[in-house]
């Protein structure tokens, strides 16, 4: 029997017998027995880390854009200091880069925050030099996943960024430093609240399925393996009824991808009352991603993102990267189909691509003021509020008070 079961033995019997030994032990067999013992620690360690790293999956993604390192300067003399104060007023040359002023920190904290609402609202991973890129005002929406893709991305980014970050400030380093972090940041708490927080609640499963590659196993066929390859959208994992095969009418309307996304906005304790089936949406009364970002109803790269990342919480798949570092999937290119089917349907006005959208706006913003199908949707009124406005409109209008003065 191994020496640690042998321990592991004494520990359950309350015997004191291994310690017994250890007065007989010489000093060669214990400092031998303090080797072996350090070994197994080590070993436990590597295997701890190895075990944490999938579950928190917090490092960066090497196939994502990598921001430029700041180049410090030499201090200019104070000849050359005033030379460039004075050329630099008013064209907007100094950066947060440049100084330790509160308001530039409040900047950069400003742009890492925008860079969290881009990964949620409108896209998981940015094309290589996109900051470095010109609009072009030719752009046509319909071709931008035949090689417009980069041009598509920057109206993204622009949709979302005050106009004060506009123009040439977006296309500085100290941006785009700050966004390129604020997106790392948010896909590693993704990653994080998928599999560690709020896994069990996302795919009403038990909490320790998700958290090693080869507990994840189990769930291949649930996102699209077929025995040779894993497939887009033969994903029942996706699908509302769970069918293996693809139906545009019950594709995207899976309760996992829906449980997911309120997950990431309001909380593990959201998606778990989802799963409950409580009625109504249960938002916390702490601050979370919803309120931050004003998220008010379902976007197209939301629900692409969220169908992307229901298919990686349950795959073998140790970190959140654009392509999966055991499975290959490829899910930067899964996420622009999804988005390309979306966009199109939108576009076009296709029934079942504005059911989606319908059907995630009444179960997850069910008081939303607006929408992709509806710009101008009104919230639902109670029915006291009907029950008082028809009784406005049945009273005869008034005579200035007259009335009510002669019934005193």
């Amino acid at each position: 029997m191994p020496k640690h079961n042998r321990v592991e033995d004494s520990d359950e019997s309350g015997s004191d017998t291994e310690t017994q030994n250890l007065d007989d032990m010489t000093f060669a067999q214990l400092k031998e027995a303090y080797r072996t013992a350090q070994l197994e620690k080590n070993i436990a360690e590597k295997e701890m880390r190895h075990a944490l790293g999938d579950i928190s999956n917090c490092n960066p993604d090497p196939s994502s854009p990598t921001p430029k390192k700041k180049t410090r300067r030499k201090r200019p003399t104070k000849r050359r200091h005033i030379e460039a104060e004075s050329s630099d007023k008013g064209n907007g040359a100094d950066s947060p880069d440049d100084s330790g002023n509160d308001s530039d920190t409040d900047d950069k904290k400003k742009v890492q925050s925008l860079g969290h609402r881009f990964v949620l609202l409108k896209s998981l991973w940015l094309k290589p030099d996109i900051f470095e890129t010109k609009l072009e005002e030719n752009y046509d929406e319909k071709k931008r996943f035949d090689g417009a893709e980069v041009q598509g991305q920057l109206r993204d980014i622009l949709a979302i960024i005050p106009d004060r970050y506009k123009g040439n400030v977006m296309r500085t380093g100290w941006f785009e430093r700050a966004f390129l972090s604020g997106m790392q940041d948010q896909r590693c708490n993704t990653s994080t609240r998928i599999r560690r927080q709020a896994g069990h609640s996302i795919y009403d499963c038990a909490t320790g399925d998700l958290l090693t590659a080869d507990l994840r196993r189990q769930f291949r066929k649930e996102i699209g393996w077929n025995g040779e390859e894993y497939t887009s959208l033969d994903v029942p994992i996706l699908h509302e009824d769970g069918s293996a095969e693809f139906d545009i009418h019950t594709c995207f309307l899976s309760p996992v991808p829906m449980r997911l996304f309120v997950a990431l906005i309001r909380g593990p304790s959201a998606a778990a009352a989802m799963l409950k089936s409580v009625k109504g949406a249960v938002i916390p009364k702490t601050d979370n991603m919803e309120r931050i970002h004003r998220i008010d109803h379902s976007e197209p790269g939301a629900i692409a993102a969220a169908c992307t990342l229901a298919i990686w919480g349950k795959s073998m798949d140790v970190q959140l990267k654009a392509r999966g570092d055991t499975t290959n999937i490829n899910y930067e290119a899964r996420f622009e189909e999804y988005l390309d089917i979306l966009l199109t349907g939108l576009r076009k006005k296709t029934p079942s691509i504005l059911n989606i959208f319908s059907e995630w706006d009444r179960i997850i913003f069910p008081d939303a003021k607006a929408s992709h199908v509806d710009p101008e949707r009104k919230t639902s009124k109670s029915d006291g509020y009907k029950r008082a406005m028809e009784a406005m409109r049945a009273e005869a209008p008034s005579d200035g008070g007259r009335t009510a003065r002669r019934c005193r």
